[in-house]
């Protein structure tokens, strides 16, 4: 199986919780409403990301100049979209499951904050040419520690 086939099939599984919540969308809680958005964006950025590709192959030579010139040489100046959605939805998202415990601002106020670092990291620090170090780990802390607290609000 090739990289595009598995990209193909990864977008593809996307579509269950959406086809799910569309389904049954009169039970969706507000909770769930945040999370369908949130996989419905990655849906559309996996989409623009394949578009990307499909673009780039068929007319590389059309663009080529534009992606010398910009310093681009794969995808990863794409990648601040899917932060982007991360930090807003599940920051949402654990912001609901949360806010009448004393974490739900926590998480509200770390998603804020660890967003605009991110983009500042993006804009100004690691920069757009490489997928970094920083960004990706920010976000899977973030998503680590939201599970966890909502593990530890429950009990």
């Amino acid at each position: 199986m090739s990289e595009v086939d598995f990209a193909r099939i990864t977008a593809a599984t996307i579509l269950i919780p959406i086809a799910v919540a569309i389904w049954q969308r009169k039970s969706l809680n507000e909770p769930l409403r945040v999370f369908f958005w949130y996989r419905v964006f990655a849906l559309l950025f996996n989409i623009v990301q394949h578009l990307f590709f499909w673009f780039a192959n068929k007319y590389y030579e059309d663009i080529k100049d534009y992606l010398d010139w910009w310093g681009i040489q794969d995808t990863s100046f794409l990648s601040i979209l899917f932060y982007i959605n991360d930090f807003i939805f599940i920051g949402w998202f654990y912001y609901l499951l949360l806010r009448y415990n004393r974490y739900g601002n926590y998480i509200k106020w770390l998603s804020t904050i660890l967003l605009i670092i991110v983009l500042i990291n993006y804009l100004f620090i690691e920069g757009y040419q490489i997928f970094g170090k920083f960004n990706p780990t920010a976000v899977a802390i973030f998503c680590v520690r939201s599970g966890i607290l909502l593990f530890v609000a429950s009990i």
